[in-house]
């Protein structure tokens, strides 16, 4: 059972509060339009202890009444809240334990081929793995069995096409919620010193061809590694070049003045080796054969 303060204490208090302007929006509140919830009776006493004569023990069975009816929404309203925090923090626990560890390579410098291995596991069924070397996709594998919430799967990487130096290999892992994460590793490429020029052949035309009107000009080459740059000029001035070990290229020589016209492809490997490859056409008057 709750008891009044000594009315020492509450003497000065309750003249205060009766004084004070959130007082009297209370009680203009109460008067007025009282809560619906509550009970008759109860209003009956707040009406009596909000108009003069005031009675401290009245103020304090108010304060008691209205700290009551304030704190069971509070509580009934965080309850719920809580519950959906705990929920929440459950829910990213459990994405949390979505893992990817990566297998192959290991340490250590790599200078052939390798398998890229990595396995994943969860709480939810693991959709696919996908590899990235530099921001450069290598491949995505995805689950056959779609409800097994680990998955182990790999691809095969040549270090050979690539320069010598470090590249970091990303794998990351996406889980049926859309939930992924990202795992990384610095592999360092040290491939032995490629001393072997590439080779490089015109498809088309052929050396000493009439060039008439447009002029399709295809370019491949070979290395036993990997091209790096692969350009191609005529007369002296590039016109097209390629990233690839093929290049085609649409020439007008209806622009081009009568004559010879020297074309000359030119390819590189990730050595720096080059090699060259030089034909040269005739452009009749007037397309003239």
């Amino acid at each position: 059972m709750l008891y009044p303060p000594p009315a020492s204490k509450w003497a000065n208090f309750t003249m205060k509060l009766a004084e004070s302007q959130s007082w009297q929006v209370l009680k203009l509140t109460l008067l007025k339009r009282p809560p619906i919830i509550i009970p008759a009776a109860m209003v009956t006493k707040i009406r009596q202890a909000i108009n003069p004569p005031y009675n401290f023990k009245d103020f304090f069975a108010v304060f008691v009444v209205l700290f009551i009816l304030l704190t069971i929404p509070i509580i009934v309203l965080e309850v719920p809240a809580q519950r959906g925090v705990f929920d929440s923090s459950a829910s990213g626990l459990q994405q949390n334990k979505l893992a990817v560890s990566i297998e192959s390579p290991v340490e250590g410098p790599l200078d052939s081929f390798v398998r890229l291995q990595a396995e994943a596991s969860g709480e939810k069924a693991i959709l696919s793995i996908s590899f990235s070397l530099d921001e450069q996709e290598l491949g995505t594998i995805n689950n056959s069995f779609s409800r097994a919430n680990i998955f182990e799967t790999g691809l095969d990487f040549d270090s050979t096409q690539l320069r010598n130096g470090s590249y970091t290999l990303k794998v990351t892992v996406l889980d049926e919620s859309g939930y992924s994460i990202t795992k990384s590793r610095v592999l360092l490429i040290k491939n032995p010193q490629d001393k072997e020029p590439p080779s490089i052949i015109f498809n088309s035309p052929q050396n000493g061809q009439r060039a008439v009107g447009l002029i399709r000009i295809a370019v491949s080459a070979r290395d036993d590694r990997a091209v790096s740059l692969l350009t191609l000029s005529i007369d002296g001035e590039m016109v097209a070049s390629s990233k690839t070990s093929s290049l085609s290229y649409n020439w007008d020589s209806s622009s081009s003045p009568v004559g010879n016209h020297t074309l000359q492809a030119t390819v590189t490997d990730l050595e720096g080796n080059t090699a060259n490859s030089t034909i040269s056409v005739y452009h009749p008057l007037n397309g003239q054969f």
